[in-house]
């Protein structure tokens, strides 16, 4: 299965929050997405989890690397940051799609 390949290449982790990752909760994330032509194979793709993928969801490789770079590379984790009980607006989905035009 490529979800335990990737997750044992990526140390057990969720290739963005870092949190633990067991392989029954992890799912796939196109680096490029498969609406921007991105393929389906380990080139491009990394284990993360479920709410994470979701926020990145058909975000431009610009956007995520945007996203990493505002955390410095820890997005606090939206699922373990619910299990504590702590309400915390880690990414806001509308905040990250692109609006119109193109600049550039």
């Amino acid at each position: 299965m490529k979800a335990e390949r990737l997750l044992f290449l990526q140390g057990g982790l969720c290739f963005y929050c870092r949190r633990k990752l067991n392989p029954k909760q992890a799912t796939l994330d196109h680096v490029i997405p498969g609406s921007m032509g991105g393929k389906g194979d380990e080139t491009n793709l990394v284990a993360c989890c479920r709410s994470i993928n979701a926020l990145f969801a058909n975000l431009s490789p610009k956007r995520k690397m945007e996203t990493l770079l505002s955390w410095r590379g820890r997005i606090p984790c939206p699922e373990k940051t619910n299990q504590t009980g702590v309400i915390v607006s880690v990414i806001k989905p509308n905040s990250l799609t692109s609006h119109g035009g193109n600049n550039g």
